[in-house]
Parts: C-alpha cells; structure tokens; sequence
C-alpha cells in the first residue's frame, strides 16, 4: 500500500468512526452467540433445563389433583349418600321410597350370648306381640296396577278384583324376612310343642308342610345373606372367669331406618275390615304355574 492510500485510509477511518464500531459491535453479538450456544449445548445446562421443567409438571399436575380433590368433596356434599345408597342398592324402586326418606345409621348390635333378648324369651304371648310389633304378620299393601313395573312386579302377577279397586296385592321382602326368623324360632325342638298345640298360622298345617315351610325359610335367609354378605370383624375379649377369650358380638353397623319403615308398611296396609273379605280375580293375561315352585 502506497503512502497516499495508507494516508486516506486512516482519513476515512477517522471521518466515519461509526464503522468501526459497528464492526466492533458485530463481534462482540457473534462471539455472544457462540457463547450461548455453546452454553445451551454443555450437558450441565441441559441436565438443569430438564430437571426445571419436570418441576413445573410436577407443580401443575398437583394443582390439578388438589382442584380436582376439592370440586369432589363439594360435589360429595351436595348428593345426598343415603338416597344413592338406598337406590343403588335396590333392585327395583319401593313404594316406601315416595314417602320416607331411607337413612343410614351406626347401630351397636346388641350381642349378648348368655342373656336372652325379649324377642328369644319363652314362648308365651307377650313373646309372640314382640314379633308381631315388627311386622311379621301385616295385611298386604295394595300396588296400583300401572305402578307394578316400576316396583319390579310382573304384569302377570295376580290382581285384586275391580269390585276391591284392582292393583296388586303385596309383601315387603323384610316381612317375609323378619317372617321367616320368627318361623325359626317357633320351630326350634324346645318351642316346636308349643306352637304345635297352639295349631295357629304355619303350625295350621300338617308337619310335613310346616318342616317344607321352615326349609324354605332357611334357604331364604341363606340367600339374603349370601346376597348382602356383611364383611366387618369380630373382636375378641379375654374372660376372668374362664380364662379364655370370647367373641365381642357388639359391633357397629350402618342401619337403615327400620322403624320409620316399619311404621309406613304398618299404615298403610290394607284396612283390615276390607281385608278379611278381599279377592284376587284370575284375569286371561294372569300368569299360571302348572304348580307351586
């Protein structure tokens, strides 16, 4: 390079200082780059750039399960349990249901082993009243007929005459229950002589037919327990007197309102002045059963 060119090189350099710098900027922005890159690249910051966004995951997914958890109770708190529990349950839909409220409550079962409760005493009437006060021999209750398939009943059942207002006449499930228990008992080696001279009800009949009746009973009663198995424990408590231990029968139980349900079935019987003379009428679309199953 001349010495004219160096001389107007250096001229142009001083006339337009901006250049310089801006070479000088440029730079500084590549070498900058690199920099990053090189940094965003380096296994360390990956490493942490990964663990940071597991952390805010894990932040957002247990936010979520807390809000979830939250909108749960609140809606738990606005169903009514005992109504679900009570219909999930069901087969089919009760007439109790349209007008007592079904409710679930702890009961302690009263287990005594060596002491009698007043429904297991000696027979004698005031025993018998104790059973009858739980329903063990109402009147029928009266299903309106275009009600039947809504409380499970086949439309072929037998039906009342119309001159008695038609429908179907009906049992709860628990009085037959509660029936059959008190069946038990009466049938039992040291009540059977007494229920057998009284000749009333299922003793009525021939002991043939009443040992048929007891077996369905038991079979019954089997079934209802096979089908609602109750899955609590029994404990055990240690005995002074005979230094061994022994079941603690007085558990806890969720117990459904049978007094109010009693109560209603009770009322609402059919009134016993029309029943002694009721009738059911054989209609063409009854069904018939060639005999008793």
């Amino acid at each position: 390079m001349s010495r004219k060119e160096y001389k107007y090189r250096e001229m142009k350099m001083e006339s337009n200082p901006s250049s310089s710098g801006a070479s000088q900027s440029q730079d500084d922005e590549e070498n900058q780059s690199l920099i990053s890159a090189e940094l965003l690249s380096h296994p360390a910051y990956t490493k942490s750039h990964r663990r940071r966004w597991l952390q805010y995951g894990l932040f957002f997914f247990l936010a979520l399960s807390i809000l979830i958890n939250i909108v749960t109770v609140a809606q738990l708190k606005m169903v009514d349990l005992d109504d679900i529990c009570s219909l999930y349950t069901s087969q089919a839909i009760s007439p109790i249901f349209e007008d007592v409220k079904v409710t679930y409550q702890t009961r302690q079962f009263d287990g005594k082993f060596m002491n009698a409760s007043k429904y297991t005493q000696d027979p004698s009437p005031q025993v018998d009243e104790f059973w009858m006060q739980l329903g063990v021999q109402n009147r029928h209750y009266r299903v309106p007929e275009h009600l039947a398939t809504k409380y499970g009943l086949n439309p072929g059942h037998a039906r009342l005459g119309p001159e008695f207002g038609g429908g179907y006449p009906v049992l709860f499930e628990f009085e037959h229950h509660l029936h059959c228990i008190d069946l038990l008992r009466q049938a039992t080696y040291w009540n059977y002589d007494y229920y057998q001279e009284k000749a009333k009800g299922p003793f009525a009949n021939a002991p043939p037919i009443v040992k048929t009746h007891v077996n369905h009973c038991i079979d019954i009663l089997r079934q209802v327990i096979m089908c609602q198995p109750d899955l609590g424990v029994f404990g055990q408590y240690w005995i002074q007197e005979t230094n061994e231990p022994f079941v603690d029968f007085h558990t806890d139980h969720k117990c459904k309102n049978f007094h109010e349900i009693r109560q209603w079935v009770a009322d609402h019987q059919i009134p016993e002045d029309i029943y002694k003379d009721l009738k059911v009428t054989k209609r063409p679309d009854d069904i018939i059963l060639e005999k008793i199953p």
